[in-house]
């Protein structure tokens, strides 16, 4: 069975997360690269971690479901990963327009403080300009 998560490292220290369907497995392959990354490549503290979801191809994620299981993996790495900020650009079909908003008030109740999301719809450009600089 192909993969429904695939992981791309970008120049500029970008991680790219492409899914290809918009299943809980999805989600938990995901979650399984990125404890696989932070054992290969631990972010030091201060550092500005940078990553590219896109959901283009596969639509919106279970969100619940993928906040519920991000904020477990943030409390099981707590003591390992502490980026000065983590800036995450969202890339997703600009056909599902209640996505930026149902993401923006899930992250208020689920990230930690170092999570910087954005959404970009499907401006790849926008998204990776945006997550080479280094504000907010």
């Amino acid at each position: 069975m192909p993969p429904v998560c695939t992981y791309t490292y970008l120049d500029g220290n970008v991680h790219q997360y492409v899914f290809s369907q918009s299943t809980r497995s999805a989600v938990d392959e995901w979650l399984a690269i990125a404890d696989q990354l932070l054992i290969q490549y631990p972010t030091a503290p201060g550092q500005i971690a940078r990553v590219l979801f896109d959901t283009c191809q596969s639509g919106p994620l279970p969100l619940f479901y993928a906040f519920q299981r991000s904020a477990e993996w943030n409390r099981r790495h707590a003591s390992v990963y502490r980026p000065l900020m983590q800036k995450t650009a969202y890339l997703y079909p600009t056909r599902d327009q209640s996505y930026n908003a149902i993401m923006s008030q899930l992250s208020k109740v689920f990230a930690p403080a170092y999570f910087v999301p954005k959404y970009f719809g499907e401006d790849r450009a926008a998204a990776i300009a945006w997550l080479l600089t280094d504000h907010r």
